[in-house]
């Protein structure tokens, strides 16, 4: 038979669960978090190596900059709608290339 524990006890709260053991809350991220980030990027070196094997072309850097100027037009979307959702009106002009 369990015993039955008053509020009046004198003495700490029962124990309870630790926040790290349940699977939606904050405290449990840090530790899925490297976990997920090593399979992702196993994950993206294995693709590559794949590629590379099935058609024999070898690894090619795409520089530093690539992510940038491959969706700068949806970038620039989602800013500008991010800015309106914000309340302003957005007019855009580009600026001259400084060479």
């Amino acid at each position: 038979m369990r015993k039955a524990v008053s509020s009046n006890a004198p003495g700490p709260p029962p124990a309870r669960r630790p926040a790290t053991r349940r699977r939606n809350s904050i405290a449990y991220a840090p530790v899925a978090a490297p976990k997920k980030a090593i399979g992702a990027i196993a994950a993206s070196i294995l693709t590559a190596v794949y590629e590379m094997l099935k058609t024999g072309a070898l690894y090619d850097d795409l520089g530093s900059h690539h992510f940038d100027k491959r969706g700068k037009g949806k970038q620039i979307h989602r800013l500008v709608s991010r800015l309106q959702n914000l309340g302003f009106a957005v007019q855009i002009t580009p600026v001259p290339a400084v060479a």
